[in-house]
């Protein structure tokens, strides 16, 4: 957590030098989170912290990420059922609300 906190200040001193006042981290998202008890109490501590500026959805550690990226190409596109398409698709959906919803693969 010692870098988030370096990373919201250097978008803050950014926002100052840039006289950019309306600079700001808008969202936190969970990356790479896995089922242990540890990136539980991480994600509790950041929620704790930061409220709702951490997205509901977490992104999931899986190799998929990897194999598509070996193969230059998105997640989604890779693998649409994998969890992390799923997860990606659930962000978007917080994250754009006014936009209509991808059509998912069933």
């Amino acid at each position: 957590m010692a870098g988030l906190s370096d990373l919201l200040g250097v978008v803050e001193q950014v926002g100052r030098y840039l006289d950019a006042r309306g600079l700001a981290v808008r969202r936190l998202v969970l990356s790479r989170v896995r089922r242990d008890l540890v990136s539980r109490q991480v994600a509790g501590q950041l929620r704790d912290r930061f409220g709702a500026l951490v997205a509901a959805a977490e992104l999931p550690a899986s190799v998929k990420v990897e194999e598509s990226h070996s193969r230059c190409l998105p997640v989604p596109v890779w693998s649409p059922r994998c969890p992390v398409s799923v997860a990606l698709s659930l962000l978007a959906d917080e994250l754009f609300p006014c936009l209509p919803s991808l059509q998912r693969v069933a």
